[in-house]
């Protein structure tokens, strides 16, 4: 269920232990027993799963933020710090082009690594600056 719009794998967890395993039982599922269970996100779980949505396509989608980020993926792991800091640059030097294109400044700053799982698979950190 977990690839139907809305329903991550907790989700659909939450709905196994109520014993909901599939879209059909899910949209045969009493709204109210939903919206107790998982508030708003209860009653647009019922109306998608029934084929009912109110979006209106016209309507403009203005995100709240923006955000700049680059990724690549490579095909071997890097352990030479040279190796690392080389690519961390082009990465960064990329990011930076685009907020001056855009003329915008950062205060955030989120840094993601993942390696292969042999090596320990990876992390995330994230740092706000006092100032852009």
């Amino acid at each position: 269920m977990k690839d139907f719009w809305g329903i991550s794998s907790a989700t659909e967890r939450r709905l196994n232990r109520l014993g909901i395993y599939t879209i059909k039982e899910l949209a045969l599922s009493s709204k109210e027993m939903l919206q107790k269970e998982f508030g708003i996100m209860g009653e647009e779980l019922h109306q998608h799963t029934n084929g009912i949505d109110f979006s209106r396509i016209s309507d403009v989608y203005i995100p709240s933020s923006r955000s700049f980020g680059k990724s690549q993926i490579l095909f071997r792991d890097y352990t030479s710090r040279k190796e690392v800091e080389l690519l961390l640059l082009e990465l960064l030097d990329d990011v930076c082009f685009r907020l001056r294109m855009h003329q915008v400044v950062a205060q955030t700053i989120h840094l993601s690594i993942g390696y292969s799982k042999q090596t320990g698979g990876g992390f995330s950190r994230q740092k706000k600056m006092g100032r852009a």
